[in-house]
């Protein structure tokens, strides 16, 4: 009865082991060494009743009953064992790739993964002639913010700024942290204006963000350059042209986005810069605000 109860339990181990969702070699070794002990638990009383018919009477076959019973006990002890080291081995190595791939601030991944994902999803835009845009975001004055309340209060707002872009990119736009205060989205399906778009709303969403490290009149700011990508671009000189739109926004006073194409996305075109882009238009090269080519 012992047995039984016992070779009961170990079947709903397995079972639940089994519908825990992971698949790995380790892990299924697990699972099936559970099933040995429980196939052993189930048969061990009906080879104890009949022991005389399979290890012969007396003293001799109990004692042969009782060997089979320790190899059998010691052979699943010693895999339950080497399945168990493996399991732990393999979650090691799942760990030390996910610290390798995940930025533990934000949760985003890190630059390499961000540009190895970057580079498959731009191969795949230029087979399927989709457009893709690509989003570079700094926060504003942060050695300020370090430098006066503390790395750790800085942490606080890079790890809020984090926790906003993932929760508004979309499943299939790709999105992770390049440096230090800097991060990247790569918006799928998606020309400049959208993406700038998106921009803004990442903007305007972070200036309202409620940072607790900080005081209340501190409010942090991000700037954001946005470039499409080129047909034939690569990843690194689209990221030049993002960059240097991200340059633009700061040298123009921060707290905003600036396109390579539709230039200021928030700022109406001043008289002058007006003029600018009728001399630009004659060579070619056309740079508005959004707000002015919408107006038109």
């Amino acid at each position: 009865a012992q047995n039984l109860n016992s070779a009961l339990l170990l079947a709903l181990t397995a079972q639940n082991l089994w519908y825990a969702g992971s698949r790995s070699f380790a892990d299924r070794a697990v699972i099936w060494t559970f099933c040995g002990f429980t196939l052993f638990g189930f048969t061990r009383p009906f080879l104890t009743i009949y022991a005389d018919q399979v290890f012969g009477p007396g003293e001799a076959g109990a004692a042969g009953l009782m060997s089979f019973h320790v190899l059998v006990l010691c052979l699943l002890m010693v895999l339950l064992g080497l399945s168990l080291a493996a399991t732990v081995l393999l979650d090691k190595q799942e760990a030390d790739k996910q610290l390798a791939t995940q930025d533990a601030l934000t949760g985003l991944p890190t630059r390499g993964a961000f540009e190895a994902n970057a580079k498959e999803i731009l191969e795949r835009a230029a087979s399927e002639r989709t457009p893709v845009s690509l989003v570079v975001g700094d926060i504003d004055h942060f050695k300020r913010i370090n430098d006066t309340y503390g790395h750790h209060a800085g942490d606080k707002v890079i790890a809020n700024f984090g926790r906003l872009i993932a929760s508004r990119v979309r499943p299939e736009d790709a999105a992770g942290r390049i440096g230090g205060e800097e991060f990247c989205i790569l918006a799928w399906n998606c020309e400049e204006e959208e993406a700038a778009a998106l921009a803004e709303r990442l903007r305007m969403a972070f200036v309202d963000t409620h940072h607790e490290s900080l005081p209340i009149d501190e409010v942090p700011s991000a700037s954001f350059g946005v470039a499409e990508v080129q047909i034939g671009a690569d990843y690194a000189r689209t990221f030049e042209r993002a960059d240097a739109a991200l340059y633009m926004a700061k040298r123009s006073g921060r707290n905003r986005v600036v396109g390579e194409k539709i230039g200021d996305f928030a700022r109406p075109a001043s008289r002058e810069d007006q003029m600018a882009n009728r001399s630009n238009e004659a060579d070619g090269a056309e740079i508005v605000s959004f707000a002015e080519r919408q107006a038109r």
